[in-house]
C-alpha cells in the first residue's frame, strides 16, 4: 500500500469521523420549536386526510414539496 493511498483513507476517515460528530451534535440539540406554517399545516391535515383528491393544491405542493420536512 502507498502512503499516498493511506493518507487519502486517512483524510477519509477524519471526513467520517467529523460527520458523525456534527450528525450526534444535531442530535443532542434536538429538534426546534414548530413554526406557525408547520401548526397551520398541521390544522389541514383532517381535511386532506379526507379530501385528499380535492384538496387545494396550494395545501398538497406544501404538504409534498420536498425538503419542507423539518424532521431530518
Amino acid at each position: 500500500m502507498s502512503n499516498g493511498t493511506y493518507d487519502e483513507l486517512e483524510t477519509q476517515k477524519k471526513a467520517a469521523l467529523a460527520s458523525i460528530a456534527q450528525l450526534d451534535a444535531d442530535d443532542e440539540v434536538g429538534p426546534g420549536a414548530p413554526h406557525t406554517d408547520d401548526i397551520a399545516l398541521l390544522d389541514v391535515l383532517p381535511y386532506l386526510t379526507l379530501n385528499l383528491a380535492e384538496a387545494p393544491r396550494a395545501h398538497l405542493r406544501r404538504l409534498l414539496a420536498p425538503g419542507t420536512s423539518r424532521c431530518n
